[in-house]
């Protein structure tokens, strides 16, 4: 399976600045699945057909927890959060998100912003 993380640039810049994540920040997840047989391919793998799409809201206001956890189908236009919070989504981030709740351990550049600004979360197993 393979995931597309889009963010937008304002968030973006906000962590780059202070290694958060600003209030209304939004996470949206591209979910494809992966094959490692094509025509030209013959080493690796890549992206085949879509699979859902996430997005993740960190609203403060709106959310008792901060963070929500949205689902769309293929066919869906709209979603209403995935139980707002404490949701097995929400309780993984909760967890094992290296600052707040985002995976800044598997984007290298991400994990070295929020090491210089001391935000990662303590006791969050980073692979080294």
């Amino acid at each position: 399976m393979f995931t597309n993380v889009f963010v937008t640039p304002a968030a973006y810049d906000h962590f780059v600045a202070n290694g958060n994540w600003p209030d209304k920040t939004m996470f949206v997840l591209e979910v494809y699945g992966s094959t490692s047989r094509g025509s030209i391919n013959k080493h690796g793998s890549y992206q085949t057909e879509l699979s859902g799409l996430d997005v993740e809201v960190k609203d403060e206001s709106r959310f008792k927890d901060k963070w929500a956890y949205f689902n769309f189908s293929e066919s869906a236009t709209t979603a209403s959060a995935d139980m707002p919070s404490r949701n097995d989504c929400w309780n993984c981030h909760e967890q094992n998100a290296a600052v707040e709740h985002s995976f800044v351990q598997f984007y290298p550049e991400l994990l070295k912003i929020a090491r210089a600004k001391g935000t990662i979360k303590a006791g969050v197993r980073l692979n080294e």
